[in-house]
């Protein structure tokens, strides 16, 4: 008469996924009424499907998770999961080579949610998978706008661009990353190459090179001597 197993697992992506999401989606404990538990399963089957390059099946499996939301969940399902389905299949399309339908769909669903900093990473995300830089360089402004310690991603790009000035130019908007015990998952996930520092003066001290390297490239050598001076010293 317990709860059952209730321990939360992270399955891999892939065929493994798949089996388990197949597995739920005919269990008989999964009755009509939950019908966003469906379309949740649905969503993440795609996600997995994607991982096995099936852009197809992922397709019709985000169709059949708007399907899933009935009319008592419907509003709810537009405002949460159903932005989630649009991400995926943004995501989905570009795979597919419809850089134009991404974009658009992208854009589309920011504009459900412009304040949501969730909202913003996510079409961050689909943006970063595409191999268009305006739309990169757009997603990341917006997510800057929403998420001020973001602004790195936006320096790291206009510094990978060689668009020295701009990267300079928002040099004192640059917020170092939290300890990991106090950082939101979600921000956490864009920080791969920064979960490990854990003090600001290493993070000051990696940065400075880039803004020295910046400095040097757009013509400004005795201020890039300097700024790789200031970087130095914050290791010392």
């Amino acid at each position: 008469g317990g709860a059952g197993d209730t321990t939360r697992r992270m399955p891999r992506l892939g065929e493994t996924g798949v089996r388990m999401c197949d597995a739920a989606l005919a269990a008989d404990t999964l009755p009509a009424a939950f019908d966003l538990r469906r379309a949740s399963l649905l969503r993440a089957r795609a996600l997995h499907r994607l991982a096995l390059n099936d852009v197809k099946g992922a397709l019709a499996d985000l169709e059949l998770a708007r399907a899933a939301a009935g009319p008592a969940s419907r509003s709810a399902f537009d405002r949460s999961l159903g932005v989630g389905v649009d991400y995926v299949q943004a995501y989905a399309l570009g795979m597919a080579g419809d850089t134009a339908g991404a974009r658009a769909l992208v854009r589309s669903t920011f504009a459900k949610r412009p304040y949501s900093r969730q909202s913003a990473l996510a079409a961050l995300i689909v943006a970063d998978s595409l191999d268009d830089p305006a739309e990169l360089e757009r997603a990341a402004r917006e997510t800057a706008r929403l998420a001020p310690e973001s602004v790195d991603d936006l320096f790291g790009l206009l510094v990978e661009q060689g668009r020295w000035n701009d990267a300079l130019a928002i040099w004192p908007q640059l917020v170092p990353p939290r300890e990991k015990d106090e950082t939101p998952y979600y921000v956490e996930m864009r920080r791969q190459g920064d979960r490990n520092y854990v003090s600001a003066a290493r993070y000051w001290a990696d940065k400075g090179g880039w803004r020295a390297y910046a400095l040097a490239a757009s013509g400004r050598p005795a201020e890039a001597r300097a700024a790789l001076a200031e970087a130095r010293d914050r290791l010392a």
